[in-house]
C-alpha cells in the first residue's frame, strides 16, 4: 500500500440489460445538470438498482426483476445504506454475489466511504475506500472477491482490495502515460479481464486491458474521426461476443457521440455512425436487441437503436431533454420500443417515463419517494 493509502486507511448482466447513462462529469448539453446530479439505471442478477434524487440527498431504489417489461418506481423499495452522506451523489457496483455502493465526498467528507451487501440490500456492511471516489458513475467495479475503484490524486488512482481485505493502490492516469496527462474515468469487469478507461487531451479515447489482478495493462485504442478529440466516458460494457463503448467529444467542432464495438478482445473496433452529443455523456443501454442511445435534438432528444453487428441506427421515439438514464427489457425492437426512463425537474426532483411502441408517458413518482430525504435535510447532514 502506498503512504497516502497508509495514511488515510484509519480516519448480470441479466439477459438483455446493462448500465444506462454513463458518466458525472463533465455536464451534459441536454439539461445543463451535471452528470454528478444524474439520476441512473443499474440493473444486477437481482433485479434494477436506480439512484434517484430527493431532497438534494441521493437514495438507492430496488426495482422488480430485470426481465419485466413494466419496470417502475411505485414498486420499488428503499435499499440506501443509513448512517452515511449521500449529498455527494453514489455509485453503484454489482455482480451474481453482491451489490456495492460507494458516497461521493461532500463539504469536509474527504475520503469516500462505501458499503456492501450480499442479500440485496437487506444489511449492509461499511468500509472505508483510500480516498474520494472520482467523478464518474464507473469509479467502482465488483468481480467476486475483488473490488475495485478509482479515487483522487494522480490523475485517477486505481485501488483494488481482494477478498476483504486492506486496499492496495496500483497504476493510475499518470503512470499508465505520464506524457499524454491521461485522465482515468471508468473501471468495469468482463469475462474479458479488467477494462480501465479515460482520456487525454488531443488524442483519441484511451482503453487498457488486464486479464487478471496484478498483470499488466495493455492498451487499446478505439478508432476517432481525424481531427476529433474524443473522451471515453465510463467503461465498456459487453454483451455476448461484443464489447461497447460509447466516446463523446468535438468532431470538427461539432458534439458528437460515437459507439465503438469490438468482437475480439478489444484489439481492433469499429465506430458506429456518429450521432449528435453534447459535451458530456449521454444515456446508452446495450442488450440482446443491440445498442439504445439518447441524442439530443431540437426541443428533447431521440431514442436511437442499433443490432449489432450491423450498426445502423434507426429512430424509436423522442424523450424529454431531461432524460438521463434508459433501460430497454430484452425483447425490445425498433419497432417495438419497451423500457423505462429516469431523469430531474427543474427543482432536482427524479422524473420517470414509460417507453411505450408509440409514445413516452410519465410514470407515477410514489409519495414515499420524493419525501426520501426529508428528515435528512432537515437535520443538514
Amino acid at each position: 500500500m502506498s503512504n497516502r493509502a497508509a495514511a488515510l486507511a484509519g480516519c448480470f448482466l441479466a439477459g438483455a440489460l446493462v448500465l444506462s447513462g454513463c458518466s458525472r462529469t463533465p455536464t451534459r448539453s441536454l439539461t445543463g445538470v451535471t452528470a454528478a446530479t444524474a439520476a441512473r439505471l443499474q440493473p444486477t442478477s437481482g433485479g434494477v438498482l436506480a439512484v434517484v434524487p430527493a431532497n438534494q440527498h441521493w437514495f438507492l431504489l430496488a426495482l422488480g426483476s430485470t426481465g419485466s417489461t413494466s419496470l417502475s418506481l411505485p414498486g420499488a423499495r428503499n435499499v440506501t445504506p443509513s448512517g452515511v452522506t449521500s449529498r455527494g451523489g453514489i455509485v453503484v457496483a454489482a455482480d451474481v454475489h453482491r451489490w456495492v455502493v460507494g458516497f461521493d465526498t461532500y463539504s469536509q467528507v474527504t475520503v469516500s466511504p462505501y458499503a456492501t451487501s450480499t442479500d440485496q440490500g437487506r444489511s449492509w456492511a461499511t468500509g472505508q475506500l483510500p480516498g474520494g471516489l472520482v467523478a464518474s458513475s464507473s469509479a467502482m467495479a465488483v468481480s467476486g472477491p475483488v473490488l475495485r475503484a478509482l479515487v483522487t490524486g494522480e490523475n485517477g488512482m486505481l485501488a483494488t482490495q481482494q477478498a476483504g481485505g486492506a486496499w492496495q493502490e496500483s497504476v493510475s492516469g499518470q503512470s499508465l502515460d505520464p506524457h499524454a496527462n491521461l485522465t482515468l474515468t471508468g473501471i468495469a469487469a468482463t469475462s474479458d479481464g479488467w477494462w480501465l478507461t479515460g482520456t487525454a487531451p488531443g488524442s483519441t479515447a484511451v482503453a487498457y486491458r488486464q486479464s487478471a489482478p496484478g498483470l499488466g495493462w495493455t492498451p487499446m485504442h478505439p478508432p476517432a474521426p481525424t481531427g476529433a478529440t474524443m473522451t471515453a466516458t465510463c467503461a465498456p460494457q459487453q454483451e455476448g461476443r461484443w464489447l461497447v463503448l460509447p466516446v463523446v467529444g468535438a468532431v470538427h467542432g461539432h458534439q458528437q457521440v460515437l459507439v465503438d464495438v469490438s468482437d475480439d478482445h478489444g484489439r481492433t473496433w469499429t465506430s458506429l455512425p456518429a450521432l449528435p452529443g453534447g459535451p458530456g455523456a449521454l444515456p446508452w443501454t446495450v442488450g440482446t436487441s443491440g445498442v439504445w442511445v439518447v441524442a439530443p435534438d431540437s426541443g428533447g432528444a431521440t431514442l436511437w437503436h442499433a443490432r449489432l453487428p450491423d450498426g445502423a441506427w434507426a429512430r424509436t421515439v423522442r424523450l424529454p431533454a431531461s432524460a438521463q438514464a434508459v433501460l430497454m427489457p430484452a425483447g425490445s425492437s425498433t419497432g417495438s420500443p419497451a423500457g423505462l426512463a429516469l431523469g430531474t425537474t427543474p427543482n432536482g426532483a427524479v422524473a420517470a417515463w414509460a417507453i411505450g411502441p408509440a409514445q413516452v408517458s410519465s410514470s407515477p413518482i410514489p409519495a414515499w419517494v420524493t419525501r426520501l430525504g426529508a428528515a435528512a435535510a432537515g437535520s443538514g447532514s
